[in-house]
């Protein structure tokens, strides 16, 4: 189950959106589930199918872990209280809602997980009160369940017929998603089209949140490719950075050898979306890597330094989907 990230400035409506997705799947009053308390989350999600987390500012390593497990599927142990041997253990794999003003999916195995909403503020005049929306939701939550469960029913006749070439990270639902798509009335290239959206966002927002991909991107621009151990990699790395006042100084005096290599490895599909390919080479009695940048990427990058064009090397595959960009994607989708 992915993890629906709903994310916007101030006045957005994210908190309202998410108590009536609560309402409509996972009916309760309570929206916050405890974080900050490992046990009491473990405990909450082995007794809510829904759990949502409201205005988020940001996310722990821990908790990332944690709602990676409950996406895929996993289980929690925890000892039994006032025993020192017992331990008790909860299977989960829970619907999650994610709501803030930043996207605080960022670590990599997150947002691969990750469904992206951004909403925009309201204009005063579409401003409602909680009663009146209380009225319209409970006016129109029949209707919504009712087309939820025809939609669904239709989706479960044509699964069996679904055949996709290339799948997304979380196949299972890649491929429920086009069933449900077909079943609203989209084509399978809609559906396709917008999940390639969204792992484009997902691949942005992985870049924008991790200095070393920036650091990494940069210093391939550059020069084509390295070649060393991992110590003279983070040598050259810090080299590069004073060169050319980059504000990474901290961070790599911080980072050890074998750490630059781990974090790299992290982000590898963000650097293999930007062209950039890690690999280790076997050599006798060291461990040496290689990190290079294909010739097109580079090419582009340069000229985009040359003359303030931004452009991605991701976004290639969208371009050449009938002729279509990704700006049009959202608007098409969107207005579905």
């Amino acid at each position: 189950k992915p993890i629906l990230v709903i994310h916007g400035p101030k006045g957005t409506g994210k908190t309202g959106l998410l108590r009536l997705l609560l309402k409509i799947i996972d009916p309760t009053e309570i929206i916050d589930s405890p974080v900050s308390k490992p046990d009491e989350f473990q405990i909450f999600s082995a007794n809510r199918w829904a759990i949502g987390i409201d205005n988020v500012s940001k996310i722990s390593q821990k908790l990332s872990d944690d709602l990676c497990k409950l996406s895929t599927g996993g289980s929690f142990v925890r000892r039994v209280l006032y025993t020192t041997e017992e331990l008790t253990a909860s299977v989960v794999q829970n619907v999650v809602i994610l709501t803030g003003i930043p996207n605080v999916a960022e670590r990599p195995d997150l947002l691969d997980r990750s469904l992206l909403i951004e909403l925009a503020p309201f204009e005063s005049k579409n401003r409602k009160t909680e009663e009146h929306l209380h009225k319209e939701t409970f006016n129109y939550l029949p209707g919504i369940l009712g087309d939820i469960f025809s939609i669904l029913s239709s989706a479960i006749g044509l699964i069996d017929g679904v055949k996709v070439d290339d799948f997304q990270r979380m196949a299972d639902f890649h491929r429920w998603s086009v069933a449900v798509g077909i079943a609203m009335g989209h084509t399978q290239d809609e559906v396709d089209a917008a999940l390639k959206c969204n792992h484009q966002k997902q691949i942005e927002t992985a870049k924008e949140a991790s200095w070393i991909a920036e650091l990494v991107i940069s210093y391939l621009t550059e020069r084509m490719f390295y070649e060393g151990t991992a110590s003279e990699l983070l040598a050259e790395l810090r080299r590069y950075n004073d060169e050319n006042g980059l504000p990474f100084y901290l961070q790599l005096s911080r980072m050890k050898p074998n750490s630059i290599t781990n974090e790299i490895k992290r982000i590898d599909e963000v650097l293999r979306a930007y062209g950039v390919q890690f690999e280790q080479l076997q050599r006798s009695y060291e461990r040496r890597f290689r990190i290079s940048m294909d010739d097109k990427t580079r090419s582009t990058r340069r000229l985009t330094n040359q003359t303030g064009v931004l452009s991605v090397h991701h976004v290639d595959s969208f371009d050449d989907f009938d002729g279509r960009t990704q700006d049009s994607f959202d608007n098409r989708w969107s207005n579905k």
